[in-house]
């Protein structure tokens, strides 16, 4: 099986890092193959970004050079043009905010959504709804973070309480746990021109 795993920002290092961490999780017998727009924003913080980059993503794989695949994955938060892809391909298509918020679903009754921004809060807040799981998300908190503090605030259990980030996180976490969400999820995304970069979700359980 081939699958191919779709950066939609142009930012080439954070493609590589995609690919590097996705092969460690693939089967022996799973090629994981990638590819990212030939143009369109270097990282995805609100709708504006969102639309330049679904554009960009739809005209990359329907123009003949992106790698052909048994299966897509969308790597990007908000909706960077995982419905107009499923439209187009003939092949299944998984955007990882969506399996993100499925496979927190699985984990509790309830989720919430942990974002760096606030104007990404929105998309999230549209996607969920296109994919009819707003219903089971009690809500987002934007960390207002600049990606060049958010490595330092991803993992809860290595934050630096002294730092504005870290002060800033353990606030929103706080009220966070005030909601009847079971499990908090970090969507973030970040260029490569701020800090080794990653497109991720990380879940914890109250």
């Amino acid at each position: 099986m081939r699958i191919l795993i779709v950066n939609p920002n142009t930012d080439e290092q954070m493609t590589q890092a995609i690919v590097a961490a996705a092969s460690k999780y693939a089967r022996a017998d799973t090629e994981i193959v990638a590819c990212q727009p030939d143009w369109g924003p270097v990282a995805l913080d609100g709708y504006s970004d969102g639309v330049l980059a679904a554009a960009a993503v739809v005209e990359k794989l329907t123009s003949g050079s992106a790698p052909r695949a048994d299966a897509v994955v969308l790597a990007g938060f908000g909706d960077p043009g995982a419905q107009a892809l499923r439209e187009v391909l003939d092949v299944p298509v998984f955007d990882i905010a969506e399996c993100g918020a499925h496979m927190a679903c699985l984990l509790g009754r309830r989720f919430g959504v942990l974002t760096t921004l606030d104007r990404s809060a929105p998309p999230i807040e549209d996607l969920l709804r296109i994919v009819g799981l707003w219903e089971r998300c009690s809500g987002y908190a934007p960390l207002r973070l600049k990606h060049t503090r958010w490595r330092e605030t991803l993992l809860w259990v290595s934050v630096d309480s002294s730092s504005k980030a870290g002060l800033r996180l353990s606030t929103t976490r706080r009220r966070c746990w005030s909601s009847d969400a079971v499990v908090w999820e970090a969507w973030t995304s970040s260029s490569s021109n701020s800090w080794p970069c990653r497109s991720l979700t990380v879940s914890s359980l109250r």
